[in-house]
């Protein structure tokens, strides 16, 4: 079942919307304005977001802006009175997928919405055909043709696509980075950065930094603000070597 995130601030609209759609088979949820919409968005990932361009706290195009910070792929139809079109245009030039106009048409915003799942279904599967793609090719490697190594690859396959923790054990020159690598390549977060930390070459006074990074004057001899590894990576993927 499809999950869609309704924005908007008045009761009456946002019942209405809810009933529309419940009607039409889709899970619904609400939230009464921006900063709880973000948060409702964090919460439970909707597959689309009607969003009101004015609400109070945070207006639409600011959620709109930290909706993509957290999913910069994710869907957002803009809901606008008449008067704010011009602004739905821009929010359209800055990503919005679609807006519809305030009083709307039931038939009108359900058609909206279907194209909008259906361009949804058509990534998706886009993207799942690029990672068998990638899957293949890199599978066709010469990464090995022993037993052992086609075991291995075997369950790199296995564990890519799983949010599961993974710990790559094996002697120095073994080839535990390319591994990771390859694990990270089938990923469904392969878009994200791959970083490596050889923690073994970092003093245990500085690992903590190294990984999370610091502020300025957090300790003595920090200058300035560091970044650490894990929000490089956007805390996303690691792999843990020894």
């Amino acid at each position: 079942m499809n999950t869609i995130l309704i924005i908007e601030d008045n009761k009456d609209m946002q019942f209405l919307l809810k009933t529309i759609l419940q009607e039409e088979g889709y899970e619904t949820i609400a939230a009464s304005n921006g900063k709880l919409g973000v948060e409702k968005f964090k919460d439970h990932f909707p597959e689309l977001v009607l969003l009101d361009m004015r609400l109070p706290r945070m207006n639409g195009m600011a959620v709109f802006k930290e909706i993509l910070k957290i999913n910069k792929k994710q869907l957002v139809i803009m809901i606008t009175a008449f008067a704010d079109v011009s602004d739905a245009v821009t929010a359209m030039k800055m990503g919005v997928y679609d807006y519809i106009k305030k009083p709307f048409n039931n038939d009108e915003l359900i058609l909206t919405i279907k194209k909008a799942l259906k361009t949804i279904a058509l990534r998706r599967e886009v993207e799942s055909l690029k990672r068998q793609i990638k899957k293949d090719d890199i599978t066709n490697k010469e990464l090995g043709n022993s037993n052992e190594m086609q075991k291995i690859l075997r369950q790199v396959h296995l564990v890519s696509p799983t949010n599961v923790s993974i710990i790559i054990e094996g002697e120095s020159g073994t080839g535990k980075e390319v591994i990771a690598n390859l694990i990270h390549s089938l990923s469904n977060r392969n878009e994200k950065p791959f970083v490596a930390v050889d923690c073994g070459a970092i003093p245990e006074s500085l690992i903590e930094s190294e990984l999370f990074g610091h502020e300025k004057g957090a300790f003595t001899g920090a200058d300035s603000k560091r970044i650490g590894k894990f929000e490089n990576a956007e805390v996303e993927h690691y792999y843990w070597m020894r």
